[in-house]
């Protein structure tokens, strides 16, 4: 069985208010020629296909016709698209009936009913299909109604794929989810007391998800990788970058599976993004503003978005270095490179820790405020007005004691 594997297409997606549609029109045409030329006998969209909830009439259109497109490249070739914590399962469902008449299966919310789930691939195989789910509104499993209902959900499942299985087929398991020990680069992991999250979503772990299938296609992060050193469960990544940290190239994966059991063989298409998304400098210890802004005219008339690492000078603030550029970009006309951001890094002390001065409490009450700002200023970098409000402070506070 040979499984084009894709997720997060995030279609609506807006970078600093820049309207991506162009773009994403172009991913879709290369996943398009990309069919066309393996005629896969599956492809399947692991969740996160609009980037909001509720997209605009616009975006909807853009999804069906690029399904529709997509689908004309292969008409043998079964698709399953499953919702992500960014669609509305409702919404995704719409239309269900209308796309299973050319085998395209939209399925948005969990269901009591395993059936609903497995999709038969002709003579093929099986695909398993999860979209996501908090793990407190997966069905209870009779029997099971103190354990975990994610995990016996999904074994569950597998279990009704496998009695289903008698000519030994291979089995692909989707889910839309947060795996522990995957690479988040260009994802915000959140901390609360006891958990982690990515996006939102909770980690869970592959031992959870069951076993007896080939290859689990994964959505949600989107950093493409694999999970084990098996390979058998994979993250396939966004075809084209949603943020500047998203440095890395992105890509749809080609899954092919000889029988169940058999490791998956993965073949990896890059997709070329029309206006990737880049910083300057490319590093993490930025540069002046001027050199920034030299960097910057390099890629005016470059089809690319730009984020600019600054380092941030004594007193400056995002707000005066983004007005000083728009100045000088009013300069051009006809600009290709689309502006986005000034990340500003605070200037980092050089001078190691053990060098600074070490005064007691003693020591500093016979300083004058002077020397005590300048003191400070060496452990942390300080504008000229809060060098100003921490003398008026020490001042009061001296006085203070005077008068008791």
């Amino acid at each position: 069985m040979k499984i084009l594997h894709t997720s997060d297409w995030h279609l609506g997606h807006k970078l600093y208010n820049y309207d991506r549609k162009e773009e994403q029109l172009h991913f879709v045409k290369q996943i398009a020629t990309i069919v066309k030329e393996h005629q896969p006998d599956a492809m399947v969209i692991c969740g996160d296909i609009f980037d909001t909830a509720l997209p605009g009439i616009d975006v909807q259109t853009m999804f069906v016709e690029a399904l529709l497109s997509i689908r004309e490249q292969c008409k043998t070739m079964e698709i399953v698209v499953t919702a992500g914590n960014h669609d509305s399962y409702s919404r995704l469902e719409i239309d269900k009936k209308l796309w299973n008449f050319v085998n395209i299966h939209i399925i948005g919310n969990v269901s009591s009913d395993y059936q609903n789930h497995i999709i038969k691939v002709g003579n093929q195989g099986f695909i398993a299909a999860v979209p996501y789910c908090s793990e407190r509104n997966f069905p209870p499993v009779p029997d099971n109604e103190a354990g975990n209902r994610q995990s016996a959900f999904f074994q569950g499942l597998l279990h009704s794929v496998a009695t289903l299985n008698s000519e030994n087929l291979p089995v692909v398991l989707t889910a839309h989810l947060a795996v522990k020990g995957c690479n988040t680069t260009g994802h915000k992991v959140e901390k609360y007391e006891t958990t982690e999250c990515v996006g939102g979503l909770e980690y869970a772990t592959t031992e959870s998800l069951g076993n007896g299938y080939d290859y689990l296609a994964l959505g949600h992060i989107h950093h493409p990788q694999w999970l084990d050193k098996e390979k058998r469960s994979r993250y396939c990544g966004t075809p084209i970058a949603v943020s500047f940290d998203e440095a890395f190239e992105h890509s749809v994966s080609m899954i092919e599976i000889s029988e169940h059991g058999a490791v998956p063989q993965c073949t990896t298409l890059p997709i070329t993004e029309l206006r990737p998304a880049i910083t300057l400098p490319n590093c993490q210890e930025g540069t002046s503003f001027e050199s920034a802004v030299e960097l910057l005219k390099e890629q005016l008339d470059k089809n690319v978005y730009v984020r600019l690492n600054i380092i941030a000078e004594q007193g400056a603030n995002v707000t005066e270095c983004n007005l000083k550029l728009q100045e000088i970009l009013q300069n051009y006309s006809d600009l290709k490179c689309r502006f986005c951001l000034i990340n500003l890094i605070q200037n980092t002390v050089t001078t190691k820790i053990e060098e600074l001065p070490n005064k007691s409490i003693e020591e500093l009450r016979d300083l004058s405020p002077k020397e005590i700002v300048e003191i400070a200023h060496q452990y942390h970098p300080l504008s000229q007005e809060e060098q100003d409000l921490l003398t008026s402070v020490i001042k009061a506070v001296n006085q203070e004691f005077k008068n008791v």
